[in-house]
């Protein structure tokens, strides 16, 4: 029931809704010059996934020389676990290849296991551990 919308993020008024949900998910605060250098790489896109009721999911992409880059994926609250990441990452993988992009890459962190999984779910593969934070164990 979601309506599928493929842009690059030109318009000013969705990079500013865009840096609003992304600061209030993230308790950060980033700019414009920040997405400029994810909206400025090669063959940026957003893929935004849209139901009647608001926004469903997004996720961006790009590629960097011969690999396509998913560089952030995200679902709104209530349409998490109802498939909507896993249908914009095929999205995402068929904008690759209509780029003659058969590899992709993506950093997920370590502490979001369902990210992961969905990840894994999609056909991807841990290639390499990054960084670990270690968890903070409290004993009463």
């Amino acid at each position: 029931g979601c309506a599928v919308v493929y842009d690059n993020l030109s318009d000013p008024l969705e990079r500013k809704y865009f840096l609003e949900r992304y600061n209030a998910l993230y308790n950060v605060e980033r700019d414009l010059a920040w997405l400029s250098q994810f909206v400025d790489r090669p063959d940026f896109m957003r893929i935004l996934t849209v139901a009647p009721t608001g926004m469903a999911g997004e996720v961006l992409i790009w590629r960097e020389q011969y690999n396509g880059v998913i560089g952030y994926i995200q679902t709104s609250k209530r349409w998490r676990r109802l498939g909507v990441a896993s249908y914009m990452l095929s999205l995402a993988c068929e904008a690759f290849e209509q780029q003659n992009l058969y590899c992709a890459e993506a950093n997920i962190r370590v502490r979001y296991p369902h990210a992961l999984k969905l990840m894994s779910s999609a056909g991807f593969s841990q290639t390499e551990l990054l960084m670990r934070y270690p968890g903070i164990d409290i004993n009463p």
